[in-house]
This record gives structure tokens, C-alpha cells and sequence, in this order.
């Protein structure tokens, strides 16, 4: 069962390894595209900024093929830490797999030694130590997969969260359904969830700090500030506020 069980682990390995050589040679290819649509992207959201026009027909195809590339890239990341994962794992299981060949039950040291002619008193009858209570040991296949269910459980309560985050933010577009940030026309199911306080510089998950924002203004902001997003992306920071606030956020 065990050699069945590596052998499935080492084709799910190589499946993902095709996967992941497909997705670079299709990231590769578009780099350099990719990298002038988001300038040319960037350049219109500055110039509407200052114009306070609509946005044309020719930024939203850009805001979704920048949205396209960058979203097969975090996809990679992702990928990337799967195989290394499950790579792990193989070795781990391998080197149980050796250990276990390596180890003599007692039935087959006492065949060995009958075999030699050696006379081998079983364990069982010797002498047997008082027995104490001890809690039974978990083996290491069971300890493997409890962390493997605890990462699968994290991944998963952390994709809900975000999920359940965006459900309850919906209601944000009744109100103004535009990017807080550069009042790009957003819709639901284009609208990313960013924390308008970082999670790295302290900010938490409650919906009075998040927000619903496009995918590119999420993206240029990663874990800046929000004064340093607006200064790095020639923004009002006041009248950004002054949107949050709107909505009913707190800034």
C-alpha cells in the first residue's frame, strides 16, 4: 500500500510539474506585454484622475489583461508551493517506507536465528516490566497527515474568509459603485477586498478596514499606507478619504 501510495505521490508531482512548466513559458512570453500594458494602464488612470472622465472602453480591456496575468502569476506562486509541498512529502514517506524495511518484526528475528540454529528465548516470555499508563504515541504517518489536514484546513478557512468578506462588502456599490481609490466603474465580481490599514502594519480584518477596490489599484497598493498609495499614484489623498467616508469606513 505504502509503494502504491508513492507512486500516486510522484505522478501528482509530475502532473503539477507539467502544469507549472506550461504556466512559466506562458508568464515568460508575456512579460514584456504585460509590463506595457500596465504602464499604459496606469498612464490613463493618472490622466482621469486629473480629468475626472469616464473610463473608456480601452482602459477596462487593459485593467483585464493586466488583472489576467497578474492573477496566472499569483497562480504560480501558489503552484510553485504545492510542489515543494508534496515534494516533501514524497521524501518523507520514502524515508518511513526505507525505515520500515530496515526494521525486523521479533517473528522474523526468531526465524532467523531459528534457521541458524540458535536457541532464542521470545520476548514474551521473559520477564515483563510493570505496566504504566502512557498516553499511545502517534506515528509519524499520522502526525504527517494532521499537518497535512491542518494546512488544507488553513488554506481553505483562509479562501472563505476572503469569500464571506466580499459577500459582506457588497453593499458598498449601492452606495458608490466605483473604486474608492481612482473611481474606476467597478462591479462585483471584478472588485478585489483590500484592508485600507495594511495587516502588516497593524491593520485587522474587521469591515470597517476593508474595503472593495479594482484589481489594480489593489495590486499598486499591496501593503503600502493609504497616504503613500495616494502620493505614489498622484492621488488626493483628502478626497480619497472623504469617498472612504462616504461609504462609511474609518480612516
Amino acid at each position: 500500500m505504502t509503494d502504491q501510495n508513492i507512486k500516486t505521490k510522484q505522478a501528482l508531482i509530475q502532473q503539477l510539474r507539467t502544469v507549472a512548466e506550461k504556466e512559466t513559458v506562458w508568464l515568460e512570453k508575456n512579460r514584456l506585454l504585460y509590463t506595457q500594458k500596465r504602464e499604459q494602464l496606469a498612464h490613463l488612470i493618472k490622466e482621469r484622475g486629473l480629468t475626472g472622465g469616464e473610463v473608456t472602453p480601452e482602459e477596462q480591456k487593459l485593467s483585464k489583461h493586466v488583472a489576467l496575468y497578474e492573477s496566472k502569476r499569483s497562480g504560480m506562486w501558489d503552484l510553485a508551493t504545492g510542489i515543494n509541498r508534496e515534494e516533501k512529502n514524497l521524501q518523507a514517506m520514502k524515508a518511513r517506507r526505507k525505515k520500515k524495511k530496515q526494521t525486523l518484526s521479533e517473528k522474523e528475528i526468531l526465524k532467523f536465528a531459528d534457521q541458524l540454529g540458535y536457541a532464542v528465548e521470545p520476548i514474551e516470555s521473559r520477564s515483563k516490566p510493570k505496566r504504566t499508563s502512557r498516553k499511545p504515541k502517534q506515528s509519524e504517518d499520522t502526525v504527517v497527515d494532521l499537518w497535512r489536514d491542518k494546512s488544507e484546513v488553513d488554506v481553505a478557512s483562509a479562501r472563505s474568509k476572503q469569500t464571506s468578506a466580499k459577500r459582506r462588502l457588497a453593499g458598498q456599490l449601492n452606495t458608490f459603485n466605483r473604486c474608492p481609490y481612482c473611481t474606476e466603474k467597478l462591479t462585483f465580481e471584478r472588485s478585489h477586498v483590500d484592508h485600507i490599514h495594511p495587516v502588516s502594519k497593524g491593520g485587522v480584518s474587521e469591515d470597517y478596514n476593508l474595503v472593495l477596490v479594482c484589481a489594480p489599484c489593489n495590486t499598486s497598493k499591496g501593503s503600502k499606507t493609504l497616504r503613500a498609495f495616494c502620493r505614489d499614484s498622484e492621488l488626493n489623498f483628502e478626497v480619497v478619504v472623504a469617498r472612504l467616508e462616504q461609504i462609511g469606513k474609518e480612516v
